[in-house]
């Protein structure tokens, strides 16, 4: 039973570090097009400031999970 959270803890892990690093590139590279704000990918638009601290919580969370699964 542990192995198995394990091997869930790694993936939602993995998951959250992908979605977060990739995000995180998107927006600096929208943001290097001078656009005035980034979407989400489901389509609703907020800030810089909001889309930077948002895709690092994710990367945070994810190594959070794989200590937490430790």
């Amino acid at each position: 039973m542990v192995a198995n959270m394990q091997i869930v803890a790694g993936i939602v892990s993995g998951s959250l570090l992908f979605i977060g690093l990739w995000q995180l590139e998107m927006m600096w590279l929208h943001r290097s097009w001078d656009l005035s704000g980034f979407t989400l990918p489901f389509g609703r638009k907020v800030p810089w400031w909001f889309a930077r601290d948002l895709w690092y919580s994710c990367v945070i969370a994810g190594y959070v999970v794989l200590i937490l699964a430790k």
